[in-house]
């Protein structure tokens, strides 16, 4: 077998799978703050209002 094609391929493919978790849980990170950054602005409003 051609270990050197499978050995580079296995590590870019590893690497390339904790590239896009990484990324993935950033994203993710960004968006639940944008979700809760709407939420105490609402409540804050209310209480104004009442």
């Amino acid at each position: 077998m051609n270990y050197y094609i499978i050995i580079p391929l296995c590590v870019a493919a590893i690497v390339l799978i904790i590239y896009l978790i990484k990324r993935n849980r950033k994203d993710e990170q960004k968006y639940e703050e944008f979700i809760n950054y709407d939420k105490p602005n609402k409540n804050a409003d209310d209480a104004d209002d009442e």
